[in-house]
Parts: C-alpha cells; structure tokens; sequence
C-alpha cells in the first residue's frame, strides 16, 4: 500500500486536459537522484512563488554537484587498492593521529598531577622518587603534544595547498568570463594572502623558541591562524562555486585516502543527498500551497477531478517524505526521497491546469494573502516550519508563567531556577530516553567533550546526545508547541549562543522541521502566527552568557575568573600578555591571580586568556617577564587591531608608521602582591623594583664560583650574554621543602635578583647554554622541579626571541 493508485477519468474535459497522474506510474521511473535530475533537466521547472524557487534551484544546483561527486568517490571504491608504498597520510588522518595523541597526552598529564599530589604528603628519597617520576610523566605529555602539532601542522599545510590551487583555477576562469566580478574576488584572495603571510611570520617565532612550553603556547596560536585561513579559503571557494556550480575541489593528494576514508565520505555525500532531495520537495510543497490561490471558487466536474488528484499527489509527496525520514535502508530511503520529489512536482503540475497561468503574488483569495507567503518564507529562513494561517486570527498570547520579579523564568517545557539545576550529583543526562510523540528542542551547542554540569546553571530540562562523529549536542527544554522552543531560541540567541536553533524529534528519532510540520497538518494542529517572539530569558535570569559554558568538572564559582572585556568587542591597537589557551573552565588560581583578563573565543571553540592592555612595548616586556618568573612559562606578548590578533612585530609597525592609529586606554596588569608596573624607559635597563619584598632572601654556604675552564665554562662575570639555571621566584621565603633542596647544592652560590617585587633564585654563570643544561639536570635530580635554562645580558634577564636568539647561537 505504499504506493496508492490514484487515476481517475471524468467525461467532462473537453476545454481541458484532465489526465490524472497515477503515484503507481511515477515509482516505475525516476528511481535514482541521476534520473529525477535528468527528468528535471528536461522540465526546467521553473516556480511563481520566488520563495520555492529559490530553494528549487538552490537543491538542483546541489544534487548535481553532490551527485559528481558521489560517482567519483564509488569510482575510487571500486578501483580501490592499498598503498605499498608508504604514501603520506591524508589530512582526515593526521588528525585523527593527532587528536588521539592529545588524548594519551591528557591521560599522562593526569598521571603526572596524581604523583604531584602524592609526592606532598611524602620526605626524602620517597618524595623524590615521586617527583622525579611526575617530572619524566609531565616531559612525556609534552613531547605528545609537540608530536601532535607536527601533524596537525601536515594536515593544514595540505588542506591550505588544496584551497589555494582550487582558488587559482576558479579565480582563473572568473578573470576571462567575468572581470568585474573577478576584481572583487581577487580582493578578498589578497587577504588572504596577507592572512597567509601573518601565519608564516607566527610559525617562524614558534620554531625559534626553545623552552617546550612556550613553543606549545606559541604553536597554538599558529593553529588557530591556520583555522581561521582554512575557514576563509572554504568561504572564498564556495562565492566561487556559485558561478561554477559543477566544479569539483580535487585534493592535491589523494592517493592517501584509505578505503574506510572513501566509505565515510560517500556516507556523508549521501546524507547531503537526502538534505537536498528534501528541500526538493520541501520547495513544491511551499508552490502547491500558494498556487491554491488561484484556483477558481467554482469548479466543473472535469476540474473538481484535477483538483482532487492534485491534492492527492500532495498529500501522498508529504506521506513518502515522512516515510523516509524513519526508512534505515540508504536506497529505500533515496526511492522514497526521489518519488516524495516527483510527486510534489506532479501535484504542482495538475494544479497549475487550474490556475491558468495566473501569477501567484498577483492572486487573492480567502485562504491565503501575499503577506502571509512572505511570512512563510521568512518563517524557514528562521528555522521555524511555515505558519498556517488558521480561519479566525488569534490576538497575541504569551507563554503561561513568564518571568518573575526575580529574573526567574518558567513556561510550559523549560525553567530556568535559581541555582544550579544540575549538578555532579545530579549531572546533565546523557542519551537520555525521549518522550514520544512530536517534541520540539532548542539545540544550544556541540562540544567535543562533556560540558561542566553547572554550565548554564538554572537552565533545564537539559540532555546531552551523542553524535556518530564524536561530538555532544546539548539540547534545552521538552516543547510541546514549536512556537515555545522559537521564543527560548530567540532569547538564548540575543544572550551569545549564536549557534542556538529548534530541533524535532518524533518518537525519540530527530526529524527535519518539514517533517514535523507535515505530522501537525495530519494531526489537525495548526502555528499561531501572532506567538510572542521571547520567552523572557534575560541576563538578569540564571543564565550565563555563551562565553562562560565550559568543558570541564565544576569549579567554584567564587574562584571563577572574572573577564573584563572581549578583545573582539576593543577597537583600536593594543597589547597584552597571552596566559594561556584553554577548552577547560579556569580558576582565578590558575590565572596566578592577575588583574584585569581578557579573553578571545577562537573559531575552534576554545578561549584565549590575556593579562592587562599595553600601549609602551617596554613596559608590556617587563610585566611578561614578571609574569613568566611567577610561573607562566610560556606567556608571551601579543597584539590586537581592532579586535583582531596581529603579529607583535606588526603592531609595533602600526604604531610608529601609522599617525591616525587609536591606542586602547592603557589598563596594566595588577598583580596579587599588589604591585603594577611603572613606565620604563629602555628595554636594556634594569627593570625597575616595585614593592620590594621586606623578608631576608635565601642563600646556601656557598660564597664562591667553580674554578673557570674550557671544560665547565664558567663565567665570573656578567658581561655580555650570560646562562644562568633559575630554580625559583618567590615573593616571600622560600618554602621549607624547597629550602632543604636549595641548601643541597654545594658547587655554586644560591644567588638572587629582585625583580617586580620577585627574588628570582638562580645557580651558574656559564658561556653557552649547553653548560648550563647540565647543571639544570643536576637541579632536577636534586628534586627542583622547576629548574629551567634563563639567559641574561649585562645582568639583564632576557625572554621571547631575543633569549630563543640567544639560546640558539
């Protein structure tokens, strides 16, 4: 019964043609989305309402495109054989190896944390042992995550190298059958090439440092360039394609492609089939329910029975289309979604006998006006399915118990409470069984990893769904009426979480809104179109904005870091001190303290953090140093035009070339000892001492130097370039654990240097670093776990390039 036979014939037709279309006669042909485009081909369909031809022309142009692509990659199935000779891998797996090596690198982290904590309840050569153990774990981690980034850097050299010829030859082909266009485009081609050239400038300061962790500090700010242009390539190339629809993006190597690779990338060309055949359908429906306005109020027998076929076609397209979102099987799926496509197109046919070529835009009827076409269209552009228009327009209601005088919000599916609705006791449900029936969701966000429980606080009911890629998508609210989930996406929008839009769900399988709205036409249910466009979530509600969901355990909320502003949102030049990149909610703590922070959300979903706003690089240089001596070793400088990252050396050629350049108002970071720094003069002066500690610095029995030689390459003084092993930087006594420590070593004198209301502790006076690495290894066998190699000159400590210069020399 899947296919109904629907002909009938009628006497009365001689002034018109009144075949019927058999449903039974169309599911004999047009079975595969080739031959629904060849059908269509010949037709040139061409829709009166602009709304449904759009989107007609639009999914054509797709399929065509997506089924080029799917014959080449069943080609490449069909031809497939292993590699055996050791080709390089393809983008899609470098970083599947790379995120797997961040994983066992977290995991080794973790290892290294545990036998931290361990080692603080120990002594002597028990607590070394542990210590020395955390320290071998904690280099591990960090040659993982280095190994990690060699080969995200492969996968985007790659992805770049295939953008960048896919660009050259549309831009080639633009320049000849469009030169005005070819101009604009050429445009935005530049910039990219500027983008490009920013990114070769980063990765060079990246590979010249020398300390691991602010070579990783440093590496991820290069990945992220490398993101944003990869992302700006794709967008430049799909504005191309629309000129050169049938161009296909030819991977520069594809020789690589694993069999599995091919399998899963037909798999997801087939799902974009399904989306647009979908749409396909989706467009007939919207024409056959404005082409009713130009069916005449009186009908003959002939085309009373045009007018039943009709309706019959459409209703049967919408049925199949159903059918096929819960068909499982791919090729009964596709026959479902080819003959739901053939049949709105027919069912538009038949009732186009009966409008006579009438204009739909220019005909009135009782059923439907022109300004509710327009709604219509305006309502699917705003994911929300079409309203239909009911006999007798309702006045405007709004959700029973909006929000309270406390901010609080509740209405039928969702609340938002004071408190945290969930919490580890409670935590956000995961998979959770879904009602039956239709069920409409807003969808807030997918993550890689499990969000915080706390993350929106008094928000619920919320869910957590596992993807097939890997990702999570969480989901607010249990909706009954789809204009309710519209009004709580409405307000989760204004409030950051741009991503936020309504999903369906139809017993517990996610459907399309189409499809839902097919359902509620069947179930006589019907869209209020006057519905209130808020739920009235506001800021003052219990709700944080998208900046503050994190994918981490709980933290205390007294202990969460307080941002002052979103460098996005700063006009102007500036510069601050990067603290770190996290995917993680952080503490204050382990922010060191600092004051004021700001933060930048990355495309890839993680969050940049910065301390304080600089407009005298010398002054910047001496609080990153500070910053750096306090235990952030790979804090590093960095610059913002107009709320954009910019090389440091770019920006300081903005200010000193660049008259009309506004300055951001100076903000320096405020430490936690209270101290900020002053104006300097000279980056080759001596920083200036601020709030000088008043306890009596450390110091071991050792008065004198190691005898110089060629050999150990001690130096007795501090002339020129110096490389010392600093062991610690405290701003009050060193901690007895580490004094004992300290008072181990017994070839050179503990000395110090003030600092920014710091004692820097450090060991040795040598002539290359080299000597000053043994001398660090001594330091960790002795149970220092922060002993690191620092260069100096003239007395002078020096930090970013210039050390990583000195250091390589």
């Amino acid at each position: 019964d899947t296919l109904a036979k629907d002909k009938v014939m009628h006497p009365d037709t001689a002034a018109l043609n009144t075949t019927t279309i058999d449903i039974a006669a169309l599911a004999a042909q047009d079975t595969t989305t080739d031959q629904l485009l060849g059908y269509f081909d010949k037709t040139s369909p061409d829709l009166k309402n602009p709304q449904a031809n759009t989107t007609l022309q639009k999914s054509l142009a797709e399929l065509k495109i997506t089924e080029t692509d799917i014959k080449s990659v069943e080609d490449k199935i069909k031809n497939y054989q292993p590699s055996t000779t050791g080709a390089s891998l393809s983008p899609i797996e470098l970083i599947t190896q790379a995120d797997a090596l961040l994983v066992e690198s977290e995991q080794v982290n973790e290892k290294a944390v545990a036998a931290r904590k361990e080692a603080a309840g120990k002594t002597g050569p028990e607590q070394d042992s542990l210590l020395a153990k955390a320290m071998g774990l904690e280099q591990q981690s960090q040659n993982k995550k280095l190994e990690a980034s060699s080969l995200y850097r492969q996968a985007n050299a790659s992805d770049n190298a295939t953008n960048t010829q896919a660009i050259h030859e549309l831009l080639t082909k633009l320049k000849s059958d469009n030169p005005s266009l070819s101009a604009e485009a050429e445009q935005k081609n530049s910039d990219l090439l500027v983008l490009n050239d920013q990114i070769t400038k980063l990765r060079q300061e990246a590979d010249a440092l020398e300390n691991q962790a602010a070579k990783l500090g440093a590496i991820s700010n290069v990945e992220e360039k490398e993101a944003e242009l990869i992302q700006k390539q794709n967008q430049l190339i799909t504005e191309l394609k629309k000129q050169y629809p049938d161009y296909v993006v030819k991977p520069l190597n594809t020789a690589s492609e694993s069999l599995e690779e091919l399998t899963q990338k037909k798999n997801v060309l087939k799902e974009k089939q399904y989306t647009e055949l979908t749409n396909l359908t989706n467009a007939f429906s919207f024409e056959f329910e404005a082409s009713k306005n130009g069916v005449p109020q009186e009908l003959n027998s002939g085309q009373e029975t045009l007018k039943q076929n009709a309706d019959n076609l459409n209703a049967e397209s919408k049925r199949l289309l159903l059918s096929a979102s819960q068909q499982t099987d791919g090729n009964e799926k596709m026959k479902l979604l080819t003959l739901s496509a053939r049949a709105g197109s027919a069912a538009v046919e038949q009732l186009n006998k009966l409008v006579s070529g009438k204009s739909v835009a220019a005909v009135k009827s009782k059923r439907t006006d022109t300004n509710e076409l327009e709604k219509i269209g305006t309502a699917l552009a705003n994911n929300i399915p079409p309203v239909k228009r009911k006999t007798k327009p309702t006045p405007p209601t709004a959700p029973k118990n909006r929000t309270n005088a406390k901010g609080v919000v509740k209405l039928e599916g969702l609340e938002v409470t004071k408190g945290n609705a969930y919490s580890d006791a409670r935590p956000i449900p995961l998979d959770a069984e879904m009602d039956s029936g239709l069920v409409f969701k807003v969808q807030i966000g997918a993550f890689k990893t499990r969000l915080a429980n706390n993350a929106f606080r008094g928000l619920s009911p919320l869910n957590g769904e596992s993807t097939k890629t890997g990702y999570i998508r969480y989901t607010a609210g249990n909706f009954n009426k789809v204009e309710n989930a519209n009004a709580v996406k409405n307000d989760l929008r204004r409030l950051g979480y741009n991503d936020a839009f309504v999903v369906v769900y139809y017993h517990g399988k996610r459907i399309s809104l189409a499809e839902a709205l097919s359902i509620m036409e069947r179930q006589g249910k019907t869209i209020d179109a006057n519905a209130p466009q808020t739920a009235g979530i506001t800021a003052e509600a219990n709700l944080p904005r998208a900046t503050a969901p994190a994918q981490t355990p709980n933290v205390n909320t007294q202990e969460a870091v307080v941002i002052a502003k979103e460098l996005e949102q700063i006009n102007g030049l500036l510069y601050t001190i990067q603290i770190g990149v996290y995917n993680k909610q952080i503490t204050t703590r382990q922010l060191l303290n600092l004051k004021p922070i700001f933060t930048e959300r990355l495309n890839n979903g993680l969050f940049r953090y910065t301390a304080g706003i600089y407009t005298s690089s010398d002054r910047l240089l001496n609080d990153k140093r500070k910053v750096v001596d306090l235990g952030v070793k790979d804090a590093f400088v960095s610059a913002y035009l107009n709320g954009k990252r910019i090389p440091f050396s770019e920006g300081k050629t903005h200010q000193a070339e660049d008259s009309t350049i506004k300055m951001e108002t100076e903000k320096p970071i405020q430490f936690p000892d209270g101290s900020a720094t002053s104006e300097q003069g000279s980056s080759t002066s001596p920083p200036h001492v601020t709030n000088t500690p008043s306890v009596e610095p450390f110091r071991n029995n050792v008065t004198g130097y190691p005898e110089p030689s060629p050999e150990n390459g001690v130096k007795t003084n501090e002339e020129g370039v110096t490389f010392k092993v600093q062991i610690g930087a405290f701003s009050k006594q060193v901690p007895t654990e580490l004094a004992s420590k300290f008072l181990a070593i017994t070839t050179w004198p503990v000395e110090n240097k003030q600092i920014n209301g710091l004692f820097i502790y450090n060991i040795g006076n040598f002539t290359d670093a080299k000597f000053a690495k043994t001398l660090k290894e001594e330091a960790l066998k002795l149970g220092i776990p922060d002993a690191f190699v620092t260069v100096y000159k003239n007395g002078i400590k020096l930090s970013g390039a210039e050390a990583a210069e000195a250091m390589n020399q």
